[in-house]
């Protein structure tokens, strides 16, 4: 039998038995043995490196496009694939990074995130696109143009939770925890075809009457500026929400607590604070940095909130 020769006495792995240690004296291996210890699990990662491949291969491949639609083809940036590439990028790296945090008594698949992204997102944008403008016609014929601003918040808000609530319909496991998952697949599927409508309108504005390198900056604003902030808005407001919503399911159930409308409440603030307060900052030539400055402030609030919730539903 082997053993290390000038080791001081401790626990060593037993030369005859890989599942043992043994007790070497300084001098000779004794009769004393141990289980070996059992190494810790090794640390899942979160699919930091595999959204930042989403990201900047994505955005890549936009910027390919649209430059040679602007530039070599003596075209404007408008077609489907340039407009599609633009909403995808942030979505796309936020949904792949959840999907590597699931665990299996999350009780859902990673294909499933997509779909409820897909199609949830899909019905929570359609819903409030067809009740918004009879809204806004009924307040501008009352005069009450002060009260349009504040519209969106609430009820964006109110129908991505009621399509989490629907999708729940098919979850066997409704905690805080599954809500933050939820609720940021919805929001995140919001945020691509939300998206699709920004990128098509400034891929088309402006037309032939602009130059390609006004154009292309145009457009370089509206997707790196969303794109940027998306993770933290619809996904991280719907979260929240849902989170707060699942909590007080009991039974299988869910049952609107104060907890849930407190939720709902965070999410609303967050939403409106985000739409209403650029709208009212004055214009001068860095008013874009103090808005971009704002978002960054409500960004960083939002995620600090999020991190909070995601500790308490063991989301790490």
């Amino acid at each position: 039998m082997t053993h290390p020769v000038t080791a001081p006495p401790g626990w060593y792995p037993d030369p005859a038995d890989v599942h043992q240690q043994r007790w070497w004296s300084g001098l000779s291996w004794t009769e004393h043995q141990a289980p070996a210890p059992i190494a810790p699990p090794r640390r899942r990662r979160p699919g930091i490196l595999g959204a930042a491949i989403i990201l900047v291969g994505t955005f890549g491949l936009w910027l390919f496009a649209v430059c040679a639609e602007l530039f070599w083809y003596d075209e404007h940036g408008s077609s489907f694939v340039i407009v599609v590439l633009a909403a995808l990028p942030a979505s796309a790296a936020l949904l792949w990074i959840m999907a590597r945090r699931l665990r299996p008594a999350d009780a859902m698949s990673r294909w499933s995130l997509v779909l409820v992204a897909a199609a949830g997102g899909f019905v929570a944008l359609i819903i409030p696109s067809l009740l918004e403008p009879p809204w806004l016609t009924w307040l501008d014929g009352l005069d009450l143009y002060a009260v349009e601003p504040i519209i969106a918040g609430p009820l964006e808000e109110t129908v991505k939770l009621a399509v989490v609530v629907i999708v729940a319909r098919w979850l066997t496991v409704r905690t805080a925890r599954t809500g933050l998952f939820i609720g940021g697949a919805v929001g995140a599927g919001y945020t691509v075809f939300e998206n699709i409508d920004y990128a098509r309108g400034a891929a088309a504005e402006g037309g032939f009457h602009v130059p390609p390198a006004e154009h292309l900056g145009t457009m370089l604003w509206e997707v790196l500026g969303r794109g940027v902030f998306d993770a933290f808005t619809h996904p991280l407001w719907t979260a929240l929400a849902a989170a707060a919503l699942f909590a007080g399911s009991r039974g299988g159930r869910i049952r609107i607590t104060p907890l849930a409308v407190a939720g709902w409440a965070v999410a609303v603030i967050l939403h409106s604070l985000w739409d209403d307060i650029p709208g009212v900052i004055p214009y001068f030539p860095a008013s874009r940095l103090v808005e971009f400055g704002w978002e960054i402030l409500l960004a960083a609030i939002g995620f600090l909130i999020w991190r909070v919730v995601a500790r308490r539903a063991s989301l790490p």
